[in-house]
């Protein structure tokens, strides 16, 4: 439905969570969808590397007051696809937005019919979750996933999200379980 608003987080650094985001964003633009990736990593932001847009502005323009949440998205080479990255890094503007409900702070984006929000677990108690439909928790799969799995949605839901997904991600496969490539036969690809 048009203006899903979805939170792609992470219990901690390095689980794939701006991976995750760029992915799905690429994805769901690649199908006709208008997506807006929005990457509130105010501390580590790699939006602009990632994707090889020069910094402009961004959300920590937006949070300073120094231009409007509009003036700050960036469109990309794909029609379909506009980020609004950090715009710089600042540990205490970060904290600031730990206190926001992201919902609200984007709700002027309506005319998206996604919008994907890259944004660490914050460690301030909020709201931060609050009014969005989705919260996708980032974790690497190892022995402790399942630990820390019910750890993280806990802490997800005590900041306001309702509906909560895990990807497990960075998954090593089984020993033994890699099956060798066969080669195809010219005529079964002419078919």
């Amino acid at each position: 439905e048009p203006g899903r608003r979805i939170a792609v987080t992470s219990a901690g650094p390095g689980e794939g969570r701006t991976l995750m985001t760029l992915a799905l964003a690429n994805h769901a633009a690649a199908t006709g969808c208008r997506v807006l990736a929005v990457e509130c990593d105010l501390q580590q932001p790699v939006f602009a590397r990632a994707l090889s847009i020069s910094e402009k502005t961004g959300l920590l323009d937006v949070l300073t007051g120094g231009v409007s949440v509009r003036d700050a998205v960036v469109h990309t080479g794909n029609p379909k696809l506009d980020v609004l990255m950090a715009g710089g890094a600042s540990p205490k503007v970060a904290d600031q937005l730990a206190h926001k409900e992201l919902a609200q702070l984007l709700s002027v984006f309506r005319s998206y019919d996604v919008v994907l929000i890259d944004i660490p677990l914050p460690s301030h108690q909020g709201r931060t979750f609050a009014g969005m439909d989705s919260v996708l928790i980032c974790m690497k799969s190892d022995v402790e996933l399942t630990r820390r799995a019910a750890s993280a949605v806990s802490t997800v839901k005590a900041l306001g999200a309702n509906s909560i997904a895990i990807a497990a991600t960075m998954a090593e496969p089984a020993s033994g379980t890699l099956r060798q490539a066969r080669p195809i036969r010219a005529e079964a690809t002419a078919r």
